[in-house]
């Protein structure tokens, strides 16, 4: 019996109109400047230098205008773009006010005439730090008000039909305060800027006057008259950087002992009042007195708050040091030999740190890692921590509890440690002379700078690891070791 005859199915192919399958067709090289500008308006800094690197001939080619090439405008405008954002939800989380408005914006940081007038011109004043890595791998940031009320017009029409919801709408505030790294890592993000010693005193009036902050302190670590635990390595020779000022916002409620003790004010001032701004411009013009050398502690410190001349001639300087635990902005202010702002991230220890803002032009240093969230640490500085974790490892590993002052197997460790490694960054080597005498023996005070700027470079490793970015190479053991802490005792 001959097989049966399978059943043949039949398909109608459907007409495509003419239209239709000519955009199917479409590659990028069809797409004109415009839509391509419309379609990255949507990607973060990421997606948009990947979008750019699928072709050369379309992002790449000169123009005939003479702008620069479509895949620089749009990587640029999507850094711009995201920096904004990021800048919004730090300011916002920081404002003195209860109406859910940002402190400040980007742009309000950048005086005028600090703007470069193109990329060739060198930056005097930077935003750089945590909030330009944000922005360049494209996490934090803040809705914009248009799309804040689009998401509130959709939670009113869903009220009625989605009660069990209600409890995921509470991403805002309480999670911004939050300490855990894991739920918010980039929480504790403040802005960092880096301006020239010439251009301090307009930034700092922009800071006051524009951004509504006050100076609330210098940052510099234990025992330093100069350089700063988070920026440079103690007492050395290549530090680029004068000090490190920090910013709070101005108070707009409340009286001065809500915050502080402040023992030179007879009574209450409100901080909203004009009689507090006066006084906190009196305490401005006397830090800025000091640092100008006519009245120093005679001990160990020089003045360097307002160093040079506070916010310029005819600009007021505020300054309340009570006001420092609320600091998120920090100002470092370069050497009078420093005329380029870009040479003061060279004290980063993370390459991907070194990403800047400008007032006109974002820069990214190794794009290909850092737009994938990786980096490495700076050479100098990989080779000094790589060291201090393998002399830590064999003559002091037995310390697991916090330092108080001084420990003489960590000293040890210190001693130990190659003098190459340290001069490479332009510093001198660590001397255990074995005395015992008290705090503020020269070596003891070594002890203590040296030990806090290693333990604050591995900190800082371990912090962006948390924060999802890949540290390539990292020295032996340091994104392991449960850092132990140095405190005065």
């Amino acid at each position: 019996m001959p097989p049966a005859k399978k059943k043949t199915k039949t398909t109608t192919t459907k007409k495509v109109p003419a239209a239709a399958a000519a955009a199917a067709g479409r590659s990028l090289t069809d797409l004109n400047d415009e839509t391509l500008e419309r379609v990255a308006s949507f990607l973060s800094p990421p997606s948009v230098y990947n979008l750019a690197r699928a072709s050369k001939k379309t992002f790449w080619a000169e123009r005939d205008d003479g702008a620069p090439p479509l895949g620089t405008t749009l990587a640029q405008a999507a850094l711009r773009r995201q920096l904004a954002r990021v800048v919004r939800a730090v300011t916002r989380r920081r404002a003195p006010r209860d109406d859910g408005r940002p402190a400040f914006e980007l742009m309000d940081v950048f005086p005028d005439e600090l703007v470069p007038k193109d990329a060739r011109e060198a930056p005097r004043a930077l935003l750089s730090g945590s909030v330009a890595v944000q922005a360049a791998i494209g996490v934090g940031g803040d809705e914009t008000e248009d799309e804040e009320e689009e998401e509130d017009e959709v939670e009113d029409n869903d009220d009625d039909d989605d009660d069990d919801d209600d409890d995921d709408g509470d991403d805002g505030g309480d999670d911004d305060d939050d300490d855990d790294d894991e739920k918010e890592p980039w929480a504790g993000a403040d802005v960092d800027v880096f301006c020239t010693f010439e251009a301090a005193p307009f930034v700092r009036r922009r800071l006051i006057e524009r951004c509504g902050l006050v100076c609330s302190g210098v940052d510099n670590d234990y025992m330093q008259q100069r350089s700063d635990a988070d920026y440079d390595a103690p007492g050395s020779s290549l530090n680029a950087i004068s000090h490190v000022e920090s910013y709070s916002a101005r108070p707009t409620s409340g009286v001065t002992t809500d915050r502080g003790d402040y023992e030179d004010l007879d009574d209450d001032l409100e901080y909203a009042s004009d009689a507090y701004y006066e006084k906190a411009k009196a305490w401005g013009a006397a830090a800025v007195k000091q640092s100008r050398g006519t009245d120093r502690d005679p001990h160990f410190f020089t003045f360097l708050v307002g160093r040079p001349d506070g916010s310029g001639d005819g600009g007021d300087f505020l300054y309340d040091y009570e006001l420092r635990d609320e600091k998120f902005v920090q100002l470092v202010v370069g050497l009078p030999r420093v005329k380029d702002a870009r040479e003061l991230l060279e004290s980063f220890d993370l390459e991907i740190c070194k990403c800047s803002f400008d007032g006109r032009t974002s820069r990214v240093p190794a794009p290909e890692n850092t737009f994938a969230s990786r980096t490495v640490v700076t050479p100098a500085r990989r080779a000094l921590v790589d060291d201090f974790m393998e002399k830590r490892e064999k003559w002091a590993a037995n310390v697991t509890e916090t330092i108080a002052n001084y420990d003489c197997n960590v000293a040890i460790a210190l001693a130990k440690m190659t003098k190459k490694v340290w001069k490479d960054l332009g510093v001198n080597p660590f001397k255990e002379d074995g005395t015992k005498g008290g705090l503020f023996d020269r070596s003891r005070v070594d002890f203590a700078r040296k030990y806090t700027f290693l333990t604050t470079l591995i900190k800082r490793m371990q912090k962006y690891a948390r924060r999802g970015v890949e540290i390539l190479d990292p020295p032996s053991g340091a994104l392991e070791w449960d850092v132990v802490e140095f405190v005065e005792g």
